[in-house]
């Protein structure tokens, strides 16, 4: 639209095209906030103020955009002269307020807060950062004539001193007929009194829940688990709107079977921490008969014998099928986690919940408790040794996590998961350990995000120092995941951080023992690879078509010359990005080197395929042979020698040697070049 458009114009507009302009604008602000080119922050700014003056035909409607939603912060008075002299209209437009941390408590301030509150009487949700904010807050809501009729949340502490609770508890009551969300305590237990001024706060709210009439989410706040009388008085009290219901811990000791009154109501149950003993689990299914979602963040256990017996894991099967979906963490002390394991795969291929996922935490040191509180956090006398996370979607792929703290957890594990696999069939599996990390995401990506610790070497030791070493600690250890995978029904699988520093000795790991992969597509990225492994992939992937290699370092024995064979495969494209940075793979704090020349950088390669680098390029591929002299990139040249003498390179010229049984096209970069940039070159 030209310059000559009048604001008429633009107001017939649809108004999801101002959205769009304005996210744009937002999105062109991050970028100045960061150093860019001149000439890149002044396109920036003419392209801002061409939205400008696009906006100001849908003025009404931009504004109402802008100032729905307002953080105040350091531009509190600036808002608040806005609203009082200069544009008072803005005012009626402001639904939700952040007031920020950094405000001060002076009188300005306070004058400043009061206008906010009088003036913007539309307001239906108050975001309460901080102490400071509150005091300022606080004495005006509660005016008598405060006319925040729409107000229906309150974000602030999740405690609170007693002058706030007092505060809170008034304004809560005053506000019964419009507020959404709710705060309360139960606490009545001897050895957790409150104080005077907490029981009377929380007493004026649960005598009068009944009269929240439009009350949708409820929190319980005690730091100890109320009784499940009380529990169950105060859910009956609430209003038939209520919808979520959070409680910060729960025991039920006092459950004995009898008869509830059922809530059908309440959609979404979050509990923080649950200790279970006898029929706990079924005041749960008792009570409510209508959850969406079922969150229970730790489930721990008053004795052993409560967690093995089978009532409770049929109990547990029966709670999941009550919610439409499910997400619970179980705490162990000593477990046999296969059974464990076994038996939640079990819940997930019986249940038929819209998600599903549970957890098993087996911790070294914790105690069953003697009460749900009495659960501290991991220390390193108290240290989580084994989790496994098992989950499944609503299109029913399965998936595992696993994350072990010592190799003697991590082998038990490995012992089980080949059978989980063949049995289960998931579409993601992840292991993590002190030594290694791998994660079989949907598609199959492969991760080791934590390889071994290896800061001696990358100081002062030679490549084949290092893969000596490599081998040593991970001699095939991913050959048998890896291969698993690769016989998968997958099409795709991308790998991050991976380490293969040799072939695999025993025949069981080899590629020729395999039937063809169906993968078609692989990324390996950030990963410790020795070169002579590329010719035992090849083996399982003859009918491959897409191979990218990012930014590895590779265990070559001469520091210009790079070997990539793939002898049986035939591949359509071929990216090769050569980089010195590897990632998690050296920069990590499990793997850092400490110094800026470390073998496995690849420096010397980097730096031929750099803009100001030259190497050799030779391609076996399609039954000829190509050879190339490259300068920038590009080709610059042919070879002298014969075909079968160009085996190495050296300082003047490195060499990278391709070998595939079919190549259509390929593309070579370092770290500096971007591969959208990097265009692909066709073979003739």
């Amino acid at each position: 639209m030209t310059s000559s458009s009048s604001s008429k114009d633009w107001g017939t507009l649809p108004f999801e095209i101002l959205l769009k302009v304005f996210g744009y604008v937002q999105d062109a602000r991050l970028e100045t906030d960061f150093g860019m080119s001149a000439q890149k922050f002044s396109s920036n700014m003419k392209d801002l103020e061409q939205c400008q003056l696009a906006c100001k035909g849908w003025l009404r409607a931009a504004q109402k955009t802008i100032y729905e939603q307002i953080h105040l912060g350091a531009n509190l008075q600036q808002f608040a002269q806005t609203i009082t002299v200069n544009n008072p209209h803005l005012a009626t437009l402001v639904k939700k307020v952040s007031f920020g941390r950094d405000i001060n408590s002076t009188d300005d301030c306070s004058n400043c807060v009061a206008s906010v509150v009088t003036q913007c009487t539309s307001i239906n949700h108050l975001l309460l950062d901080g102490q400071t904010t509150e005091k300022l807050v606080w004495p005006w809501l509660l005016l008598e004539d405060m006319k925040l009729n729409n107000l229906e949340v309150i974000t602030n502490n999740l405690y609170y001193t007693n002058m706030e609770l007092v505060l809170y508890s008034l304004l809560a009551v005053k506000l019964r007929k419009t507020l959404k969300t709710l705060k309360i305590s139960l606490v009545e237990i001897p050895y957790a009194r409150p104080t005077a001024n907490e029981s009377r706060s929380y007493r004026r709210i649960i005598k009068r829940l009944s009269t929240f009439s439009t009350l949708e989410s409820l929190m319980i706040i005690d730091g100890y688990p109320p009784s499940y009388q009380t529990l169950d008085q105060t859910i009956d009290d609430c209003s038939q709107t209520l919808s979520k219901l959070t409680i910060s811990m729960l025991e039920l000791n006092e459950w004995r079977k009898e008869v509830v009154k059922a809530n059908q109501t309440v959609k979404c149950l979050e509990i923080g921490s649950f200790r279970i003993d006898g029929a706990s689990l079924s005041y749960l299914i008792s009570k409510f008969k209508g959850l969406d979602s079922l969150t229970i963040v730790s489930l721990t256990y008053k004795d052993k014998e409560v967690a093995e017996k089978e009532e409770h894991w049929n109990e547990l099967t029966q709670l999941c099928t009550s919610a439409k979906a499910f997400d619970i963490t179980l705490q162990y002390n000593q477990a046999n986690i296969k059974t464990v394991v076994d038996k939640c795969l079990d819940i997930l291929q019986r249940v038929e919940s819209r998600q599903r996922r549970l957890r098993i935490n087996i911790f070294k040191g914790y105690t069953y408790a003697e009460r749900s509180h009495d659960f501290s956090p991991p220390t390193p006398d108290n240290m989580l040794m084994l989790a496994v996370t098992i989950g499944k979607s609503s299109t029913g792929s399965c998936s595992i996590e696993i994350s072990a703290n010592t190799e003697a957890s991590r082998n038990d594990i490995l012992k089980h998961m080949v059978e989980w696999i063949q049995l289960y069939a998931p579409t993601s599996v992840a292991m993590d350990d002190s030594f290694a990390r791998i994660s079989y995401h949907n598609l199959f990506n492969i991760s080791i995000r934590n390889p071994p610790k290896l800061k001696p070497y990358f100081d002062f030791c030679s490549k084949s120092d290092i893969k000596q070493f490599l081998t040593r600690e991970c001699s095939g250890k991913y050959w048998d995941v890896f291969n698993t995978f690769l016989s998968s029904t997958s099409t795709t699988m991308s790998t991050y951080g991976i380490v293969l520093p040799n072939v695999p000795s025993s025949s069981s790991h080899t590629g020729s023992n395999q039937k063809e992969t169906t993968t078609r597509e692989i990324t390996i990225k950030d990963s410790v690879i020795c070169p002579t492994t590329f010719i035992e992939l090849s083996k399982s992937l003859p009918s491959l078509k897409v191979l990218r290699l990012e930014s590895n370092c590779y265990l070559t024995p001469d520091p210009y010359t790079l070997k990539i064979f793939l002898p049986a495969t035939a591949l359509d494209q071929l990216t090769l990005s050569i980089s010195t940075t590897c990632g998690d793979a050296i920069n990590s704090t499990h793997y850092y080197y400490g110094g800026h020349h470390c073998a496995l950088e690849n420096r010397e390669l980097e730096g031929a395929v750099s803009s100001n680098g030259q190497y050799t390029l030779k391609i076996e591929a399609n039954g000829k042979t190509y050879i190339t002299k490259r300068q920038n990139g590009e080709p610059v040249g042919t070879v002298d020698s014969k075909p079968e003498d160009v085996k190495w390179g050296d300082k003047d010229s490195a060499l990278i040697w391709i070998t595939c049984k079919a190549l259509k096209k390929f593309r070579i970069c370092n770290g500096e070049q971007s591969l959208k940039e990097k265009q692909y070159e066709e073979l003739d």
